[in-house]
């Protein structure tokens, strides 16, 4: 099959990553041991990594230690890992030119190029395989998510969630519920989009007014802050007005910093489209 211009075959990727987040000026922040380079509450570390041979799951500590007192202190210690795939990576599409596998997934797409599957491959790190499946109605609106882990050989679901949306073309989410039980887990609702209507920018920058979520470390209902792309910046809890998170992007959409309580849980955040967090795809 020849391939266009817009199907890269490889990317490089370079053997270093680069750790970016906030803390208070007064604390003094760690990454993996490695002191950090600081600009007022920023911080920055670059973390070295061998991944000419094989992709790496970087295991990250950051550590910030506040004094509090005289010889008493604060300590904050978060964890986690960053997939870094092997470089050169490589990329395979389907005769539709739908992408089927890059370093870290394969993706299955079904008759009407709609992703139906995202799964993970390879001989790395077997036991942290991911998979996530999608639905469709008639429309072609999205109407299910199920999340999966692979756990002794068998896939195991940590989220399953349907999506109820509004009669629009473009079909925004307004409800999300529970598959099983259908309790309430998030729901929206939506001002304009960048074209000043409903959906005639196809619902890109559509206004999220707010978002109320169920459960969680912030439940309750946010007003949600858009930049001038209309991306999600900040979702502010109604109950307290206090920022309950903050978004920023960098030129590609990518995310360089996301913090706060409800990061994760506001999952409309590039663009007001949707994240999924496990294959970190907007969709």
């Amino acid at each position: 099959m020849t391939r266009s211009v817009s199907q890269p075959g490889s990317k490089t990727f370079p053997g270093s990553v680069i750790i970016l987040g906030e803390a208070t000026n007064a604390a003094s922040v760690s990454v993996n041991t490695n002191p950090t380079h600081r600009k007022r509450r920023y911080f920055r570390a670059e973390l070295a990594v061998e991944n000419s041979a094989n992709p790496v799951w970087l295991g990250i500590t950051n550590v910030a230690v506040l004094p509090v007192g005289s010889g008493q202190y604060v300590v904050s210690n978060i964890t986690g890992q960053v997939f870094v795939p092997k470089t050169p990576e490589s990329f395979s599409y389907d005769a539709d030119g739908n992408l089927t596998s890059d370093g870290r997934w394969n993706y299955t797409w079904d008759a009407e190029n709609r992703l139906v599957r995202v799964k993970s491959y390879g001989a790395a790190d077997r036991a942290g395989w991911r998979r996530v499946d999608w639905a469709y109605d008639a429309l072609g609106r999205r109407t299910r998510q199920t999340s999966y882990v692979l756990s002794n050989g068998v896939w195991v679901v940590t989220e399953d969630v349907k999506f109820v949306s509004d009669p629009a073309p473009f079909g925004r989410h307004v409800v999300e519920l529970g598959a099983t039980n259908h309790a309430l887990v998030r729901s929206y609702v939506w001002g304009l989009d960048l074209s000043g209507t409903m959906d005639g920018a196809g619902g890109v920058g559509g206004g999220l007014l707010w978002v109320r979520l169920a459960g969680g470390l912030a439940s309750g209902t946010h007003f949600v802050t858009c930049d001038g792309n209309g991306n999600s910046v900040s979702p502010i809890a109604a109950a307290d007005v206090w920022e309950a998170a903050r978004y920023e992007y960098g030129p590609f959409g990518e995310p360089i910093r996301v913090t706060g309580q409800t990061a994760t849980e506001n999952v409309f955040r590039f663009s007001t489209k949707r994240t999924d967090d496990t294959t970190e795809l907007v969709l």
